[in-house]
């Protein structure tokens, strides 16, 4: 009878030490991240909060179904790197804990490579010879000398910043244009390649620009698509116009803004992955181009493009507006 107790006393520990030891709890507060939209190829800290019974014995696991981790994933936190492609993504993490587990998931959804919508005031930019004025969305800028041209550019530290990719800005022109000669500028500067075998660049695609004349009228040309090549080893820049001539697309007229955005054109130059060059005017294409395909081909150029920055220019004292400026790899 004693041996009876003995071992229903010793079964009875067995079986409250093994409930113990799967007797884990998880619950998950939330997945968290800063920001709701992501720009493309953006680096975004994410982490979990969560409580569990034994800290010692929690393990965590990252999934996502777009994009991929650059940190590593059985920590309580990561660090995802969004994809080129836009749209909406998710993000998961399981916690385990003692044989408890609990699975939530958080939305990212990815914009363009850079977007400024000016809500307010903008520290992205440089200016020269512009004064900036934020309001109601957008940015009004205006020449501050005569006779020259004011510049609006963002800089881009991205060594892998390689086309594609498509410059756009909803813009219109106010109050002030200097007349059918004075022109505007969208350009898209590139940075000198980078070689990782060791070879020596000696010529590169420089610049790409697209010269307008907005208020032109008649039959005058009122567009101009050239780009520059560069040669690194004689300092030589050569200059070559792709297509000139006049479209009705780029004739624009003064624009009021306030709350209806009226008068407001949306732009964009772009390179894309095989080099072609378009232009667009409120979504629909108005130049196509495989200048630059060509010109590579030709001079037997290995290397993509490595966009440095972009400016817009004005000539002269122009009172001009700008709205959502983006760059967008797709």
């Amino acid at each position: 009878m004693k041996n009876m107790i003995y071992l229903s006393a010793f079964l009875s520990l067995i079986f409250l030490f093994g409930c113990k030891k799967d007797n884990g709890s998880v619950q998950i507060d939330s997945v968290y991240k800063n920001g709701s939209e992501f720009f493309q190829k953006q680096k975004v800290q994410v982490w979990v909060g969560a409580q569990v019974s034994d800290l010692s014995s929690t393990t965590y696991s990252w999934e996502c179904d777009g994009g991929s981790f650059s940190g590593p994933t059985g920590l309580f936190q990561t660090v995802w790197v969004a994809p080129v492609k836009q749209g909406e993504y998710n993000i998961s993490c399981t916690v385990t804990c003692n044989g408890a587990s609990e699975k939530r998931a958080t939305k990212m959804i990815v914009g363009q490579y850079f977007f400024d919508k000016f809500s307010v005031a903008s520290t992205n930019f440089s200016l020269s010879n512009f004064t900036a004025t934020y309001a109601n969305g957008e940015v009004l800028l205006v020449g501050s000398k005569s006779a020259t041209r004011g510049s609006f550019r963002r800089e881009f530290g991205d060594t892998a910043l390689l086309n594609p990719f498509t410059y756009k800005t909803d813009m219109a022109w106010r109050v002030k244009y200097k007349g059918a000669t004075s022109s505007m500028y969208y350009r898209l500067q590139m940075n000198k390649p980078l070689r990782y075998d060791g070879t020596k660049v000696k010529q590169y695609i420089r610049e790409v620009r697209l010269e307008l004349w907005p208020t032109a009228t008649g039959t005058t040309n009122n567009y101009t698509l050239s780009y520059e090549t560069f040669n690194s080893e004689f300092s030589l820049s050569t200059w070559t116009t792709i297509v000139t001539g006049r479209n009705a697309a780029f004739v624009l007229t003064d624009g009021s803004l306030a709350a209806n955005k009226l008068g407001m054109r949306t732009i964009s130059i772009g390179v894309n992955a095989d080099f072609k060059t378009t232009v667009t005017m409120d979504g629909a294409s108005v130049i196509e181009s495989d200048a630059l395909k060509t010109w590579r081909t030709t001079n037997s150029i290995p290397d993509k493009l490595n966009l440095g920055r972009v400016w817009v220019e004005v000539y002269e004292q122009t009172n001009f507006y700008l709205d959502n400026v983006i760059l967008s790899l797709e």
